[in-house]
């Protein structure tokens, strides 16, 4: 078997990593308690070990490690015949009183630390002696190596529908021999003519040619700098702050429909909002703010890819009307600009052109390319949204009772925001440049405010200020809120207000 190259943007995304701003995307989720316990109540590591194994036995890419192709230099998958599963998986404890915050703490300071690149590029933190009984993961995974759609895909692989799982059944795993620099250089060479061959050989000339006026139109807009507002350190500094909240799905998906609007559009609205409330509070004149931005990545694989590793991503440039101070007017606003971009751009398809160009010719390219717009400060901040399963996940017995997305702070980044639905509820993290944004939790205040707005609109009074009160928090999970309660159970033994499996989030998206 041929290894697997990495593609242009995933290549890009490894040349793209700086000590201060490491290309680690993750998670943190939580568990309504310990899966595997010793009978003194400490974590079974030896157990939870063993599960791993097994588990790992169906994924055999995260026993890989990067090579590469001599000369041409191009990353590549090989085994690791080095492969230590505890190099991987670490046990920490939470710090007392074990709650919600103490949690997203530790989780930051977790996710401010290096992978090793030499071995294969994740680790799973368990966190033990969390308030309730509770037990989280910390999981960090780099860049390279996944993109949020194959992250889900790996958790839904690893976790199961149902409780009562038993112990998987090891297949065995067994490290291949190195493949010889001649191969890795034949592959690479042919895999570039093939991939030359297909942009030379346009079945639509006419097509062809909106597609490359439309990368033109892309690469001037990632030429154009946002505007400076204190958001874009460069360079950016090592340590990390964690935030979290969560909102349930179908309030936020009621609030944009009400307008016409997507959940994609509701986020983009609130986080606008929430970054709205932290420039205020620093004395930016946010009325007179025009032409900030985000990136934001949109999925680009095709029906049936089911992969549960690499990057498949087209980064688009979205303007966020953060001088609007009315969260309702803002929500028009992004849905408006959003709707440009779907029927009237060749973004996505211009974002694609460019990928396949790096893949025929150079992972340089690619690189290059969103470096020179990241020196240029082409956005001010990254909002990524995943849709994820919407029925409940065990580990073992153990019920995952709240999923809270890490996304990786680009080179010039202070914030990020990533998004994801689970089990009808989306849960939002926020990860910041721990020094260039003590302010974080204002930013959590704004989208939650503005949350209550949007949900208010239309509706009675007195309906409008009961749901404010908590507007942030799932009704199953009070006190760590999404870290410690357990869900109160139904019949059929999920949480209740859960259902069985329906149509994705994709599709409403």
């Amino acid at each position: 078997m041929e290894p697997a190259r990495l593609s242009a943007l995933d290549a890009a995304f490894l040349a793209l990593d700086q000590p201060t701003a490491p290309f680690v995307v993750g998670a943190l989720l939580t568990f309504e308690r310990v899966p595997l316990r010793l009978p003194d109540g400490a974590l079974d590591l030896a157990a939870f070990s063993a599960w791993l194994e097994a588990e790992l036995d169906r994924e055999p890419r995260y026993r890989q490690r990067i090579g590469r192709v001599p000369v041409l230099r191009h990353p590549v998958w090989v085994d690791d015949a080095a492969f230590d599963l505890a190099r991987h998986l670490r046990v920490v404890r939470a710090p007392p009183p074990g709650d919600r915050d103490a949690l997203f703490a530790l989780a930051g300071d977790l996710l401010g630390r290096d992978l090793d690149l030499a071995h294969p590029p994740w680790e799973l933190w368990l966190v033990d002696g969390l308030a309730g009984g509770a037990f989280a993961i910390v999981a960090k995974v780099h860049h390279a190596l996944v993109d949020g759609v194959a992250g889900v895909r790996l958790v839904e692989a690893l976790l199961s529908p149902s409780p009562g799982r038993a112990m998987p059944a090891r297949t065995g795993w067994t490290a291949s021999p190195p493949p010889s620099g001649v191969r890795l250089l034949a592959a690479e060479v042919a895999h570039r003519a093939r991939t030359l061959r297909g942009l030379a050989t346009p079945g639509d000339v006419r097509d062809a040619a909106m597609v490359a006026a439309g990368l033109g139109s892309l690469l001037v807009r990632g030429l154009t700098p946002a505007p400076d507002v204190g958001l874009n350190p460069w360079p950016p500094h090592r340590n990390r702050r964690f935030a979290g909240l969560v909102q349930p799905l179908a309030r936020v998906r009621a609030a944009g429909e009400r307008r016409g609007a997507t959940v994609n559009d509701v986020v983009l609205t609130l986080a606008s909002g929430g970054l709205r409330r932290l420039l205020e509070g620093r004395g930016v004149d946010t009325g007179a703010l025009r032409g900030f931005r985000a990136m934001v990545p949109v999925n680009a694989r095709a029906r049936g890819d089911a992969a549960t590793s690499g990057n498949r991503v087209v980064l688009l440039l979205v303007p966020l009307p953060v001088d609007e101070p009315d969260p309702v007017r803002r929500l028009e606003r992004v849905r408006a600009a959003t709707g440009r971009m779907k029927h009237g751009s060749r973004d996505v398809d211009a974002g694609g052109l460019l990928l396949r160009a790096g893949d025929a010719t150079s992972p340089h390219l690619v690189s290059r390319v969103v470096g020179l717009t990241l020196r240029r400060r082409a956005f001010n901040v990254v909002v990524t949204n995943i849709p994820g399963p919407a029925r409940p996940l065990y580990l073992l017995d153990a019920c995952l009772i709240a999923f809270h997305p890490v996304i990786n702070l680009w080179p010039g980044q202070s914030i990020g925001f990533a998004l994801f639905s689970y089990d009808d509820h989306l849960y939002w993290g926020l990860n910041a440049d721990a020094e260039g944004m003590p302010d974080l939790d204002t930013v959590v205040a704004g989208i939650e405010a503005d949350f209550a707005v949007l949900r208010g609109r239309g509706l009675a009074t007195r309906r409008a200020g009961a749901e404010a009160t908590n507007a942030g928090a799932p009704p199953r999970a009070p006190a760590l809120r999404a870290a410690t309660a357990r869900p109160r159970r139904g019949r059929a033994g999920r949480p209740r207000g859960s259902r069985g499996r329906r149509r994705s989030d994709s599709a409403r998206r």
